[in-house]
């Protein structure tokens, strides 16, 4: 009986034992005794698959070894990629980490300036309301105000609102009066160097604030008249 035509892609069955099998990029052939059609492979057939006539069916089903499929080619990567990969996940990494400390730093000085100019204003301010002068001292661990009394400047700071505070780590500061260098506090009993006076006056003075390694710094510019001027002023490398 004479092979019936198959569309590309199918297996070609003869009926009759013996007779040759054809398969558009292999050739099937029924080996003599054998129960089992025996694939005779052609380049890009893999030789993992087993060809034979399902019960019932009426082409030839090629059974694959289990967790491959046909034309699967395993492919993985050498340890030279794996190493190039996970160098460049960690550069990347620390540039992220680089920008964000960099970007907290820039926020945290900027918000230390603008507390300490607001708190400034409000000194004055209070200076004016009960006729006292307040003063600020400043040294290299922080600031704190005081208040003019009879015997002179009191050693004890204020509280709320004017209460002592610390500079953030790493803060570098630096107080200008006429262009000279005033030199920080270096105990509770030094008078302050800023004086807000009761008239509403303010004692000039230029204080740069610096921190680590970030690339501005801001600096609090006070004038007679009582008001407080910020600057942010980029650092040239």
């Amino acid at each position: 009986m004479a092979s019936q035509a198959r569309s590309p892609g199918q297996v070609a069955m003869a009926a009759e034992p013996g007779i040759e099998w054809g398969a558009p990029r292999g050739v099937l052939a029924k080996e003599q005794g054998a129960d089992r059609v025996v694939p005779r492979f052609c380049r890009g057939v893999s030789p993992d698959g087993v060809l034979a006539k399902e019960p019932g069916a009426d082409r030839v089903v090629p059974r694959f070894r289990r967790g491959l499929a046909p034309d699967t080619v395993v492919v993985g990567f050498t340890l030279i990629e794996i190493l190039v990969v996970v160098v460049i996940v960690g550069v990347l990494a620390l540039a992220v980490t680089i920008s964000i400390a960099t970007a907290g730093g820039e926020r945290q000085l900027a918000l230390e300036s603008e507390r300490l100019q607001g708190l400034i204003g409000f000194a004055c301010h209070q200076a004016e309301l009960t006729g006292r002068e307040v003063g600020l001292r400043l040294d290299g661990q922080g600031y704190a105000f005081t208040r003019l009394g009879f015997d002179g400047w009191s050693s004890d700071t204020l509280e709320n609102e004017l209460r002592a505070r610390s500079w953030v780590p790493g803060m570098g500061v630096e107080l200008l009066r006429d262009g000279r260098d005033l030199r920080l506090a270096e105990s509770d009993s030094d008078p302050p160097q800023i004086v807000c006076f009761s008239s509403g006056e303010l004692s000039p003075f230029l204080l740069r604030l610096r921190l680590g390694d970030v690339a501005n710094r801001y600096e609090l510019r006070g004038e007679a008249d009582g008001e407080v001027v910020l600057d942010r002023i980029a650092i040239s490398p």
